[in-house]
């Protein structure tokens, strides 16, 4: 779990309750940061005091900076090392108490997501994985949030229940058609390319699936790859799967060519050069350009135009 991003995301939600006097709101405001920052340097005891204190001080269940509180408390419960049995219920009993107070909140979806990842890990010695309570959860995003970034996440985390059952295909099988028809209709979503590159990763690790692997990332591709300092790795494992597994020449040519013009710097490009060489002597019929990698600015026109003022 990136705890840095997932309490960030929820603590630029809302507004501090207004009532409070200047020097009052100063003081929680304060203390309000410094429980943020504890929890993103993953000081988890830290960060959990002084959540506790700052929830204390705003009382009143209402107010949204109550419930930002409670959400950073029961994440620090839930991250605290060792973990226990006692932190991890505190932590499920402040999550319900938000699921309770402000149930069509999106720190209520947040508590149920945090509920299902504490449902299907096993957490310390003796901790019981539950997959079934950890769907539930998940559903219960899916059908609150459906349009939200929390209802992905969502359909991510359910469909991964299934792929950790990697010893049965079939079940694994029916996860991928889970995030499959999640995703149908949903190409505008941020996190739609993340979905196809698990579904390409599923079918091409777990299900022997070449065929519809390389579909999969194409997808993705055409929606812009989620990370694309990782675009050099994606292109060129897609380009062996489409040259080797699938058969499909012409798309390993094309996927090739982009790991060198997109990627220049990665230590693929290079390997792609080959690659395409490889090619060109198996099919003298085809027509492949093999680019040049241009890891510097190679003439005038390609440069920056010059600052004002500045020598020539």
């Amino acid at each position: 779990m990136n705890i840095q991003r997932f309490f960030m995301i929820s603590a630029c939600l809302g507004v501090i309750f207004s009532t409070l006097s200047a020097a009052a709101q100063d003081e929680i405001d304060t203390l309000f940061d410094e429980a943020t920052l504890e929890l993103t340097y993953f000081n988890f005891d830290t960060a959990y005091s002084l959540f506790g204190e700052l929830r204390e001080q705003v009382g009143s269940e209402s107010s949204e900076l109550w419930q930002k509180a409670t959400l950073g408390l029961a994440l620090s419960a839930q991250s605290k090392t060792p973990a226990t049995r006692d932190a991890l219920a505190e932590a499920q009993a402040l999550y319900q108490s938000l699921i309770d107070t402000a149930p069509k909140s999106a720190y209520a979806a947040r508590a149920l997501i945090s509920l299902g990842r504490i449902a299907e890990i096993r957490d310390y010695g003796g901790d019981v994985i539950d997959l079934d309570a950890a769907r539930d959860f998940y559903e219960q995003v899916l059908d609150g949030w459906p349009d939200a970034m929390v209802g992905d996440e969502a359909a991510l985390r359910y469909a991964d229940t299934y792929f950790q059952q990697f010893e049965d295909p079939d079940v694994v099988a029916e996860g991928v058609r889970f995030l499959e028809g999640w995703a149908e209709g949903r190409d505008n979503q941020m996190m739609a390319p993340v979905i196809w590159e698990v579904i390409a990763n599923v079918k091409h690790d777990q299900l022997n699936d070449p065929a519809g692997a390389l579909a999969a990332f194409l997808k993705a591709d055409e929606l812009g790859l989620a990370e694309p300092n990782a675009a050099c790795t994606l292109y060129y494992r897609a380009a062996n799967l489409a040259e080797n597994q699938v058969g499909d020449i012409d798309t390993a040519i094309r996927l090739y060519q982009k790991v060198i013009v997109e990627a220049p710097r990665s230590g693929r490009a290079f390997n792609a050069q080959l690659a395409l060489e490889a090619l060109i002597e198996q099919y003298p019929d085809k027509s492949i350009e093999i680019p040049q990698i241009k890891m510097f600015i190679s003439n005038d026109e390609d440069a920056p135009p010059a600052a004002e003022g500045a020598a020539p």
